[in-house]
């Protein structure tokens, strides 16, 4: 497993199971919002779009949580950075909170509930 590999794999849609227990998929919806993830030694850098900028920080937050719990869980690595033309972006940690830094699994741990 790979980080594109693993954002290719939310990005295709739920399960037949997922969609009968009503759950939801932030990136299936918005399948274009990240461009390319990859490894930088044990962080994983996730490149977003103008589109994932012109998200509600709501819809950012639910996708952000999902692609950061799924990269922790696949891979063994630091942290995930996101970035937009090469560049840092600040985005919303669970409480809405404006991050400014690598994203760990205790910045959305305390969704966990709402995302099962």
């Amino acid at each position: 497993l790979n980080p594109q590999s693993i954002i290719d794999s939310l990005a295709s849609g739920l399960s037949e199971f997922e969609l009968a227990n009503d759950l939801r998929s932030s990136l299936s919806i918005s399948p274009l919002v990240i461009e390319n993830a990859r490894l930088n030694s044990d962080v994983a850098e996730i490149s977003v779009s103008s589109t994932f900028l012109d998200l509600a920080g709501s819809e950012q937050r639910l996708l952000l949580a999902q692609v950061v719990l799924s990269l922790f869980k696949n891979l063994n690595i630091s942290s995930v950075r996101v970035l937009s033309d090469d560049v840092d972006v600040a985005v919303p940690g669970a409480s809405g909170e404006v991050l400014e830094r690598p994203l760990v699994v205790s910045d959305y741990s305390s969704l966990i509930g709402s995302l099962t």
